[in-house]
């Protein structure tokens, strides 16, 4: 039986072979078929378009596509549209330094294949440092002597401050930990540090932005 490859949206597993399991024909265009995962097992809906036009009116076509080994001929023959679920996609901070976006999206590459939280949790790690040193260039010392010092100078308001604590803490537990962490601890930390980047980073440019625009025409520089 044919089986094709997919990219799994629950281990994360690039190009890991599937195995279908039946198929039902939406329309004279495309059908949907159900596959598992042959390495963990979970099960996926796809969407496939139909190589050439499905005519099948008294319905006995739809009839056989029930059947895997027929359904595994008809995937064969056609083309992917979509699956689901889907992959989580990238998420994009804007006006970030360029080192820190670098590293914003290897956390996310790695975040994406879903079965190396720990690895993306170390890599978000490394993003909040990237970050913190674009704030304060001279900081030195651990990572939570260099957050504990933006605290004392005022750098970073007091919110801030805790969601740079709770993100060196995770990334601390993925680094030295005996245990990997799991999926949802890695969820948080992404959304911790996309939270910090957003404020410490993409706000304060979005009203830059939007003074330079009223420095440029008032009003109708605003609305271009």
């Amino acid at each position: 039986m044919y089986q094709p490859a997919i990219h799994c949206p629950h281990c994360g597993r690039e190009r890991v072979a599937a195995t279908p399991r039946g198929a039902y024909a939406v329309d004279t265009y495309a059908f949907w078929a159900f596959l598992t995962c042959n390495a963990c097992r979970n099960g996926v809906v796809a969407r496939y378009k139909f190589a050439k036009y499905f005519d099948d009116p008294d319905g006995k076509a739809a009839k056989l596509l029930e059947d895997p080994e027929n359904a595994a001929k008809l995937i064969k023959e056609s083309r992917l549209d979509e699956i689901h679920p889907s992959l989580p996609e990238p998420r994009i901070v804007d006006h970030l330094p360029q080192k820190v976006q670098s590293a914003l999206r290897e956390a996310e590459a790695i975040f994406a294949q879903l079965d190396k939280p720990t690895s993306a949790a170390v890599s978000y790690g490394r993003t909040l440092e990237r970050a913190l040193k674009t704030i304060d260039p001279e900081g030195k010392g651990t990572l939570q002597k260099r957050i504990d010092k933006l605290a004392e100078n005022n750098s970073l308001p007091p919110s801030l401050v805790e969601l740079a604590h709770e993100i060196r803490y995770l990334r601390n537990e993925a680094v030295h930990d005996v245990d990997d962490v799991t999926n949802e601890e890695a969820s948080a930390l992404r959304d911790f540090t996309t939270l910090f980047l957003i404020y410490t980073f993409e706000l304060p440019g979005r009203i830059e932005a939007a003074r330079q625009r009223r420095k440029g025409g008032g009003v109708a520089g605003m609305i271009e």
